[in-house]
């Protein structure tokens, strides 16, 4: 009842305790070595207890797995990491091998294992890059060239940064260059290419009258409309150009021109008369090729109509556009000077 402890009670219903271990803080490397990421923590000298390693690719403890059995040793070497990836680590304390009394985690530390493209053992960062890309000269597709996305569309081995480009080239036009083109009939042009094109801005493409001395006359590109169609394939690489109005006029030699500034298009030339001609195609002028695209005929009135009396009977008839005529149309505009 006093202080000396004097009338002491009986001694009360027993019960056990401890005191809580502490996880250390968990240190990791950071790309050092090819084949592992090296973990450590600070275990104090003499000290009985076992340790595990918990790892996570999100700073997220909750969710983190353990890539070690529980051990007494103070590192641990994770081999199972991808090489590139960064990992966050933690480790928890532990009383026995069973993990009995299990710590929460002490401070995580993220780290890496370091990339070995060339299989040299050495980190992909400390081989020789020459273009400072992050991929060593002996695994970039593009070694003089920064393309850290190592891109290679067409699998050729050598990088979409340093592949040639190949501009395209006019392959074929429709009509084919040097035929005709109808008066006052709104005439389409087809240009087909080798690569895939984008459709031109004013100025890419000119559209010219064909004077003489090989000069040319203003641009008249305003009164055409350029549309980029596929092809059979589903490729962009025609070109359609259609003339809006009646701009261009009945005897006159036309040029489309590409000169170098319609993106990386090689530069071409295509050519046209307009005059009546064979629509078809099919070697001759007549009444099917007018029914094709200009269903009324003028009369034979007008100086330029090129109407005539082909067979030489004294009559300008049917038969007379029945005739085969090597030289389409029947009354051929000569090309100007130059060109």
């Amino acid at each position: 009842m006093d202080a000396a402890g004097t009338h002491a009670s009986l001694v009360s219903n027993m019960d056990s305790g401890w005191r809580a271990l502490t996880g250390p803080d968990a240190t990791a490397s950071d790309g050092l070595y090819v084949d592992r990421v090296s973990v450590s923590w600070f275990k104090p000298p003499g000290s009985p207890y076992y340790f595990r390693v918990y790892r996570n690719t999100k700073s997220n403890p909750a969710s983190a797995t353990p890539v070690s059995s529980w051990q007494t040793g103070s590192s641990f070497n994770d081999t199972t990491a991808t090489p590139g990836q960064t990992y966050y680590y933690w480790v928890s304390a532990a009383v026995d091998s069973s993990g009995t009394r299990a710590s929460a985690f002490g401070r995580s530390n993220s780290g890496w294992r370091a990339k070995d493209c060339n299989n040299n053992g050495v980190p992909d960062q400390n081989d020789p890059d020459a273009d400072g890309d992050g991929v060593p000269d002996d695994c970039d597709n593009c070694p003089e060239t920064p393309n850290s996305d190592q891109l290679d569309t067409d699998g050729d081995g050598i990088g979409d940064a340093c592949d040639e480009i190949v501009p395209p080239s006019l392959q074929s036009a429709h009509p084919s260059s040097g035929r005709s083109l109808w008066r006052s009939a709104k005439n389409t042009i087809r240009l087909v290419f080798s690569e895939d094109i984008t459709a031109p801005v004013a100025g890419e493409i000119l559209i010219h009258e064909m004077l003489t001395d090989g000069a040319y006359g203003a641009d008249l590109s305003s009164g055409f409309t350029f549309t980029v169609e596929n092809d059979v394939s589903l490729q962009p690489r025609i070109l359609r150009i259609r003339e809006t109005g009646s701009t261009l006029r009945h005897r006159k030699w036309y040029a489309i021109r590409c000169t170098g500034a319609w993106g990386y298009v090689a530069p071409f030339t295509v050519q046209y008369v307009v005059q009546v001609g064979d629509a078809n195609d099919d070697g001759r002028v007549l009444n099917t090729d007018f029914g094709v695209i200009n269903a009324a005929i003028p009369v034979f009135s007008a100086a330029d109509d090129d109407r005539r009396d082909i067979n030489g009977d004294g009559r300008i008839l049917n038969t007379d556009f029945g005739i085969v005529n090597s030289k389409i149309p029947s009354f051929p505009v000569a090309k100007p000077t130059g060109h």
